[in-house]
Parts: C-alpha cells; structure tokens; sequence
C-alpha cells in the first residue's frame, strides 16, 4: 500500500506493543516492520504489553524500547497509549524512560 501511494501525504504508523504480540506469535518479526517501513514511519503508538494485556506504560512489560528507539527521528510523533488502571508513577518512571532512550518526547506535562 505504501509503494502504491509513494509521493503521496501517506505513510507508516507503527504500533509498538501490537507489533511485538505479532512476534510473539511468529507472524512477523517486530523489527521487522521497523526495517522495512522505517523511512516512511509517521509515529508511532507507544505502550508496554505485558503477557496478553496491552496499554501498559513503557518499562511495565516486555517490549523493547531499546530497539525501537533505534528507528524514531526527531520528527516521529509518538503518542502513549495507556490503559485507565496505569498508576501515576508507573507512567512518570515510564516517560523518563524513553527520554533517557531519546525517544523524541520533546514536551511532557510541560517539561522537557
């Protein structure tokens, strides 16, 4: 789809945790996706899965932020998506995570 559109306003939208339940069950390797459609990456979807719950905060769960911090750019929009039952500190040790990783998260809560 995305050949189809080339030069077209599309691109790629990555959804961290659903991409990592997909390598769990072999469908298709995490990174992956990352490789293939990383220069056409728009931003990404950032949660923690942990076992079959999504919508965990980043550090909560199993997937590798290390790595995907490798494919984001500086003009990646990320956004976290968190489950209502996320407690305030798991989201704060969360955020502060993927800063340390220079996972763009330019502005959060009004700090940088």
């Amino acid at each position: 789809m995305l050949d189809a559109c080339d030069g077209l306003p599309v691109g790629y939208w990555h959804d961290a945790a659903a991409r990592c339940e997909a390598g769990i069950l072999r469908l298709l390797e995490h990174e992956e996706y990352l490789r293939r459609y990383a220069d056409r990456m728009v931003g990404m979807h950032v949660h923690d899965t942990q076992l079959a719950r999504d919508h965990r905060a980043p550090g909560q769960g199993t997937t590798d932020f290390a790595m995907l911090a490798k494919y984001v750019r500086p003009d990646t929009i990320l956004t976290i998506e968190l489950h209502a039952d996320v407690l305030p500190e798991h989201i704060t040790w969360g955020v502060d995570m993927l800063l340390e990783l220079g996972m763009g998260l330019a502005e959060v809560g009004g700090r940088r």
